[in-house]
């Protein structure tokens, strides 16, 4: 599987901080591609965005 270009540097996050990163993100309404690419490297992690 090969990923987009962008997710890349994600790969070097912890998961809380990929998880602390969405969540920020979300909070103050960032822009949704940005968004969406967290998104997907939570996926391909297996990691829930619910409490």
């Amino acid at each position: 599987m090969t990923r987009e270009k962008g997710s890349v540097g994600l790969r070097n996050l912890s998961n809380q901080t990929l998880l602390d990163s969405y969540k920020q993100a979300m909070r103050l309404g960032l822009d949704w591609n940005f968004i969406e690419i967290i998104m997907k490297e939570l996926q391909e992690r297996d990691l829930s965005t619910s409490n």
